[in-house]
């Protein structure tokens, strides 16, 4: 994630530019046909955002993502996932220090959910993996086979 691609997502996420959805919408399209398409996906399911990021930002950047690859893919969008807690942000944090930041802030929104089959997870960029690994974590304690992650780039 350097240069142009860098400030383009910057632009996405803090900035509000959303007509950058379409454009890396597409390239996580185009990543899903070359890895992904013959899995059986049971739904897209977007990393959630704190509420107050939420509210900041206007928008969750990895939901929007996540419902325009459901409408590319007709692949169910589920947003069963939230936090519990919000937590300092990951940016600058060491490996272990983002893994220690993320233990125990994501779970089912509904408790009670059971999951079945395997879930694609969406999220914008991928540092160390401890953000999605952690969703991931919930996701697969909660009843789901498998869990891929895709996102727009890598830190």
């Amino acid at each position: 994630m350097d240069g142009e691609v860098r400030e383009l997502i910057h632009e996405f996420k803090y900035r509000g530019e959303h007509w950058l959805r379409r454009l890396f919408g597409e390239s996580l399209y185009q990543a899903f046909l070359i890895y992904y398409k013959n899995t059986p996906y049971k739904a897209i399911v977007p990393v959630p955002l704190s509420a107050r990021r939420l509210k900041e930002r206007g928008f969750n950047q990895a939901s929007e993502l996540a419902c325009y690859l459901s409408k590319k893919t007709h692949i169910p969008f589920c947003d069963c996932l939230c936090r519990k807690k919000d937590i300092s942000s990951q940016a600058g944090l060491s490996r272990s220090m983002r893994i220690k930041n993320v233990r125990g802030v994501f779970e089912m929104r509904r408790k009670s959910t059971t999951l079945v089959g395997d879930y694609l997870l969406i999220d914008d960029v991928l540092t160390t993996g401890s953000t999605t690994s952690a969703c991931a974590g919930v996701l697969l304690q909660s009843g789901a086979s498998a869990v891929d992650v895709l996102t727009i780039a890598r830190a």
